[in-house]
């Protein structure tokens, strides 16, 4: 009898934990799709660099803007189902991933852990597209800035990636000649 009541608070004790946790794996794939998107847009966005195409950089920009709004709406519900799963772990309502994943049994303890490797996994590569993205938009701000220096424009420095000094024209700035 005692075996069959731990076997019967076990399954009780599942049921309760189960549907938090598949809800967020749920949650945890759609956030692994927008960060793809993320990357997928900050990969376009270099290519239109590289090929010297600015004209679109401010679409690229907006929708970049637009996959970061929809991940911060996906974090927003994330944050509710980690409370939820966390309170039910009893980890209380903020635990980390890779606290939800060492309290889980299986097949959460797996699920979970493959979520936490792929999402570290796609922020390093974000980053790393940022960092391209940024180094490049400095290699093409300088060369603005070189150009409107032989137009005899004047130049301003201003602090670009880790503090380095760069220069950009003045806001007042004209190219075209206005004499003719």
């Amino acid at each position: 009898m005692g075996e069959q009541s731990a076997t019967a608070t076990a399954t009780q004790e599942k049921d309760v934990v189960d549907p938090p946790l598949r809800q967020l794996s749920k949650l945890l794939w759609e956030e692994r799709q927008v960060l793809a998107d993320l990357l997928f847009k900050l990969e376009e966005a270099h290519l239109l660099l590289a090929a010297r195409r600015q004209t679109w950089l401010p679409r690229a920009t907006a929708e970049i803007q637009d996959v970061l709004d929809e991940l911060d709406r996906v974090e927003d519900r994330r944050q509710g189902m980690v409370a939820a799963a966390g309170t039910e772990l009893g980890l209380g309502e903020t635990p980390t991933l890779s606290e939800l994943v060492a309290s889980c049994v299986e097949p959460w303890k797996s699920t979970l852990g493959e979520h936490r490797r792929a999402l570290l996994g796609a922020v390093e590569r974000i980053v790393d597209a940022t960092t391209r993205n940024r180094s490049a938009l400095m290699v093409h701000l300088a060369a603005v800035g070189d150009a409107l220096a032989m137009l005899g424009v004047e130049r301003h420095h201003s602090y670009g990636d880790e503090n380095r000094s760069v220069a950009v024209a003045a806001a007042n700035a004209r190219v075209l000649d206005t004499r003719a």
